[in-house]
């Protein structure tokens, strides 16, 4: 804290008096002094010599800055922050603004700042003192006659506000004389280094040198965007580390089927700053066949080029309509029209079962399907979505990568702000009684900011979808009326001057049947998604999704996905992109479950010994019979059970009868049940059977508990009093529950008043027992396994159990992993 409160001190002192080095001038001396480690700051800067980018002037050795061009700033061991030049048009010296944002380390007083900048913005380099790790892609985009945005990395330290940016690379140019070239690869006879991730520090003589590369990359390669190729007779450019060719270096042109090898066999140095040219390089080259091997290592190479759109964008607009699924294209809207003409568009974009408001929008805004976030309409009107998630929102994404971004977010249903949309983000959060009063407040709050990220939401069509059918005219009409409330939206964007710089999106969370929604029909499960910018392309989206949207929207703002989203960007929405990355189908938790073979049973005592110390009030392995593998407690049978091969030995399947626990009861005491389930649909959709129950299940409020399986919805703990309280709990079902086997654990801590649902030995969200029954007795009637506790409930549950296990405590984390383990075989 003294080191801390120190540099504040300097720079305040900086800032207000001139006396030190890094003193401000002018408008430039304004800082924020309201939150220490917060500091808004103005730096000028310049570029050095022939072949920089950003844009090389005519007199061929002047280089200027583009406009709104954007660079990182370090000071001290600090993390880097985003600074935006404020030009609109080439200068030769830019001013940047932005925010400091860490201020950590020492200060020496005689040299109190020590800045050091990087071109370009990269939200991923960091900086230890003596110089910044980054990284330069072996995998370049091509823009002609000059290097193309971020592909001539320059690097600044200062000690004042005043910038003199150094390029760090060489640098090789070329035309052709061959019609229909896509790529132009460069790589050195004797195999040198030229790419990768890499430290860049200071000389002596304060020019940029590599200290260090972390990977090496030994060949560049050059595309053209994805469906064109480059022009004749055009300069085309390449960055690489500076080098010294001792054998000199290769040239490869490339087209979709053929390519050309060019040599040069002299040796040859590339020193920083240096761009050598080659004039029709190819001229008397043969071009040859590629083989199929050859072509499919291309293509792959060409899927990680760093496309035109990726970073195109200095802000998203996101707007979904609630309910509206597909039947934008049913009824008039002209503003929706107007906007997607010649954009990217579908009517398909598939959402995620359960079909349900909560688990869409937490899909297009956190990338994953509804497993991995767990939102349910419950659970977001009551709990903040959790802050470090390993299944971040895109606003999270974007806060991490650009501290100082504007970010909003104003809905009608205010729980999206409360369960989906994570807090203490610096997220910009409003709502409204109708979808015209958050209009009427995003217009406001747009007249004098700019975001870089916006999500809106509407709710008027599943309102009106709910009472009076989804697609009937007043429901039709409701969509009409949200069109012209998105096009206000976007004609203040237009006003405000930022749509050549803004990728609009609308779409909806899921669309309905008759008057409700929830299930797998087209009309439920698709809806439209229309994405609209400067590089979309136009025509039909290709198998979108709506975890899709968190893709599309980091995706444009420049930013790498998280690791654990599973949606990507589809093919058809930008120009220069096939599609981005695959979906990661396989990594939905308990697949490796699913289609378990049977093995035997193990002794009951290796069960007993795993959870030594724990109560066993029941272990049931329905091996060919209903009894308690430990003797504990008398069973008995009603209606007709079967026993099938399951995950260990036999099963007991639970269509037509279910099985009593005699005298179990658990009163006022913790419990805990696990089991193996192999599960399908329930019919109808509206169906809840019990998984374990004591109580009537015909009112929630009913005295006892009941574990109800709702297919293609979730399981949910039910509790209630016999009087007017009650506890609802669901956890949504993997969207492959019904493809085999899975695990469900369900404990129930009285004294700390949670209850906590597992699948597949994963933790789940937990759900806080009401105060207004923290004092009661969960008992009621028998205690039933594929049942509620009169025995009587007409939905039948349409699923086999295996392995039933129940004790009169909480297994712990660590029983859980053992349990894991033992089902592993491990």
């Amino acid at each position: 804290m003294i080191a801390v409160s120190k540099r504040w001190t300097l720079l305040a002192l900086a800032a207000l008096t001139g006396m030190v080095s890094c003193s401000v001038k002018g408008e430039k001396e304004e800082m924020n002094a309201n939150l220490p480690g917060q500091v808004e700051m103005v730096f000028e800067a310049t570029n050095e010599g022939s072949g920089s980018k950003t844009a090389v002037q005519e007199d061929g050795a002047s280089v200027w800055w583009t406009a709104h061009e954007s660079i990182s700033i370090f000071y001290s061991d600090a993390a880097g922050s985003k600074f935006m030049s404020t030009n609109d048009a080439p200068v030769a010296r830019a001013q940047f603004k932005g925010t400091l944002n860490t201020l950590t380390g020492e200060v020496d007083e005689s040299s109190p700042c020590d800045y050091w900048a990087l071109y370009p913005y990269d939200p991923y380099a960091s900086f230890d003192g003596t110089g910044i790790a980054t990284s330069l892609s072996p995998y370049q985009k091509a823009a002609a006659e000059t290097f193309a945005d971020g592909q001539w990395p320059t690097l600044a330290r200062s000690g004042n506000m005043f910038l003199s940016f150094r390029a760090i690379c060489a640098g090789f140019r070329c035309s052709f004389t061959r019609e229909g070239v896509t790529s132009i690869s460069f790589k050195g006879n004797n195999g040198e280094v030229l790419a990768g991730k890499f430290q860049v520090g200071m000389d002596g003589d304060s020019l940029p040198i590599i200290l260090e590369n972390t990977t090496e990359e030994k060949e560049i390669t050059l595309f053209a965007p994805v469906g064109q190729t480059l022009q004749t007779g055009v300069l085309y450019y390449l960055s690489f580390f500076p080098t010294d060719f001792a054998q000199g270096f290769t040239v490869t042109f490339r087209t979709e089927t053929e390519k050309a090898v060019v040599v040069y066999g002299s040796a040859k140095e590339f020193k920083r700053t240096e761009v050598h040219r080659a004039i029709n390089l190819d001229s008397g080259a043969t071009y040859v066949a590629m083989s199929e091997d050859e072509r499919n290592e291309y293509r792959q190479k060409q899927e990680l080029v760093p496309g035109i759109s990726k970073g195109a964008y200095k802000h998203v607009v996101i707007i979904g309509v609630d309910g509206a699924g597909a039947f934008f294209r049913d009824t008039d809207t002209p503003r929706c029209d107007e906007i997607f003409a010649g954009q990217a568009t579908t009517y398909r974009s598939r959402m995620a079962l359960p079909t349900m408001s909560a688990q869409g929008w937490a899909s297009i805004l956190h990338g994953v399907l509804p497993e991995f976030h767990g939102c349910t309409n419950a659970i977001i009107e009551k709990k903040p979505y959790p802050l470090y998630s390993p299944y971040p929102s895109v606003f999270r994404v974007v806060r991490e990568a650009m501290p100082e971004a504007e970010l909003a977010s104003f809905v009608e249903w205010n729980p999206i702000n409360i369960g989906v949309v994570e807090n203490n983000l610096g997220v910009e959060k409003g709502t409204g009684a109708d979808d015209a009063e958050v209009t009427g407040r995003i217009l406001t709050y747009l007249r004098s900011k700019t975001p870089t990220l916006m999500f809106v939401q509407f709710s008027s069509p599943d309102d009106i979808g709910e009472t009076y059918g989804f697609g009937t005219d007043i429901y039709l009409a409701t969509i009409s009326t949200a069109d012209a409330l998105v096009g206000r939206i976007y004609d203040q964007l237009k006003r405000n001057g930022v749509l050549d710089e803004t990728l609009f999106i609308v779409t909806a969370d899921h669309g309905g049947l008759n008057k409700s929604h929830g299930g797998d029909s087209d009309a439920e499960k698709y809806v439209f998604l229309g994405v609209a910018g400067k590089t979309v392309a136009s025509g039909t989206i290709v198998e979108a999704e709506g975890r899709d949207v968190a893709a599309i929207a980091a995706y444009a703002l420049g930013f790498d996905f998280p690791e654990t989203w599973s949606g990507h960007v589809p093919a058809g929405v930008f120009k220069d992109v096939t599609e981005v990355g695959p979906r990661r189908e396989t990594q939905i938790p308990g697949t490796k479950y699913r289609n378990h073979q049977t093995e035997p049973t193990p002794a009951p005592s290796q069960l007993e010994s795993l959870l030594e110390g724990h109560d066993i009030v029941a272990y049931l392995p329905f091996d060919e019979s209903i009894s308690d593998a430990f003797g504990n407690v008398q069973t008995s049978q009603s209606g007709t059970l079967q026993y099938e091969d399951a995950y260990f030995g036999k099963g007991v399947a639970l269509n037509y009868g279910y099985v009593t626990l005699k005298d179990v009861k658990v009163g006022t005491g913790s419990f805990s049940v696990a089991f193996w389930l192999k599960g399908s649909v329930v019919s109808p959709s509206a169906a809840d059977p019990g998984l374990i129950s004591n109580k009537d299940w015909q009112e929630g409020v009913y005295k006892g508990f009941i574990l109800s399986y709702r297919g293609t919805k979730d399981v949910k703990f039910n509790v209630g009093d016999g009087n007017k309280n009650r506890m609802d709990f669901e956890r949504t079902l993997p969207s492959n529950y019904n493809q085999g086997w899975m695990h469900v654990i369900l404990t129930v801590d009285r004294p700390n008043r949670k209850v906590r649902v597992f699948y597949d030995f994963i933790d789940g969200d937990e759900a806080e027992i009401p105060a207004a029954l923290a004092n009661t007795s969960f008992d009621s009637l028998n205690l039933n396994i594929g049942q509620d506790g009169t025995g009587t409930l007409e939905y039948k549950l349409p699923a086999r159990m295996d392995e039933f296990i129940m004790t009169s405590d909480v297994l712990t984390p660590a029983d859980i992993a053992a349990l894991k383990a033992y089902y592993e075989g491990n």
